[in-house]
């Protein structure tokens, strides 16, 4: 359970953040007919890099993205709208540990062990005040993180209340910085009073809500979770590999592509990928080579599939070029190897 004593500040301000982060900025963009490649592009951001689950940006990066953003969401309260884009799922491996912890407070104790795994940009803390618990968010001045500290407040709301099965009760939302003429649309969304150019900016809410139940609660699932979690986290500064991308690639796509076949899907030239695997030490070829194996021991032994199926699975032209890679492989044609496996098993 959550410490009420004090909380202590959490910064999400880090110098690198998980890139699909943004993908809910551009899922709201694509509604409103923005084509994303361009603004990806602006930023130095590849839409197969994106997708990557360990491929992170700078902040830098992603204010500049949220500028370019900006010019297409001219309305005041558009920071609230993609509060709305953002789903507990969009938090991968952190939104399933929300969706298993067993109370609101325990929402927040995991939050705090896992800031880097949020995508918020604000610096926060809070404190217990009688019946009532205070969150203040800090944020720069620019308009880009006035826009996301707005965004983040949104969320706030928007998840937990997911996580709860129900709306998340506030008492209070205010901002540091100043608001539009007309703010209705933000006390009709956060369901309180609002207000803007205040000392600060925050929200509240009464402490009892700590206590409401998560209907997932899930005790088993919560400690699984939360140790990948820990795993991603520790892992986000390490540097990024196109090697481990494209094995991920390759291990996902049917039929298995070739060099160039998958560098176009990936909007990187061909002898750009080849460079990038130079610099780690591997080769594409080493790489296919890998993943075809693999694969291949799992159709014979899972699926129930001829060898002429596997081979185009797995990008061969026909069942005589598989069957010689695979004895390459193993010393063994593919039905003769699964022969020896079963006996050895019996």
């Amino acid at each position: 359970m959550i410490d009420t004593t004090a909380f202590n500040a959490n910064t999400l301000r880090h110098r690198t953040r998980l890139a699909c982060g943004l993908i809910p900025l551009l899922n709201m963009l694509n509604s409103r007919g923005v084509a994303h490649e361009e603004l990806l592009g602006a930023v130095g951001i590849r839409k197969s890099e994106l997708i990557d689950p360990a491929f992170t940006i700078s902040f830098e990066q992603e204010l500049k993205l949220v500028e370019k953003a900006l010019e297409f969401l001219p309305e005041p309260s558009a920071s609230l709208e993609l509060a709305s884009h953002y789903h507990l799922h969009n938090f991968s491996v952190l939104g399933l540990a929300i969706r298993s912890c067993a109370t609101l407070g325990d929402i927040f104790d995991l939050i705090m062990r896992y800031p880097r795994l949020v995508w918020g940009i604000c610096e926060t803390s809070g404190e217990i005040r009688d019946d009532v618990i205070a969150f203040e968010l800090r944020a720069g001045s620019g308009r880009e993180e006035r826009f996301l500290l707005e965004r983040d407040m949104a969320c706030i709301k928007t998840l937990f209340s997911e996580a709860l099965g129900g709306e998340l009760e506030l008492l209070e939302v205010h901002f540091a910085h100043d608001g539009p003429e007309q703010i209705e649309a933000y006390q009709e969304f956060f369901g309180c009073p609002v207000s803007f150019g205040q000392q600060d900016s925050g929200l509240s809410f009464p402490l009892s809500t700590l206590e409401r139940q998560v209907p997932t609660a899930d005790a088993l699932s919560k400690e699984f979770y939360e140790a990948q979690c820990a795993r991603i986290a520790a892992e986000i500064d390490e540097p990024f590999r196109y090697s481990a991308m494209i094995r991920d690639h390759l291990s996902r796509l049917t039929p298995i592509p070739g060099l160039e076949e998958l560098a176009r899907s990936l909007q990187i030239e061909p002898r750009t990928l080849q460079r990038q695997l130079k610099k780690e030490q591997e080769t594409f070829s080493h790489i296919l080579q890998e993943v075809r194996h693999k694969r291949a021991m799992d159709r014979l032994l899972y699926a129930d599939l001829t060898t002429e199926q596997i081979a185009l699975e797995l990008g061969f032209n026909d069942a005589v070029a598989f069957s010689h890679a695979f004895k390459q492989w193993t010393g063994l044609a593919p039905r003769p190897w699964l022969k020896q496996i079963r006996e050895q098993k019996d």
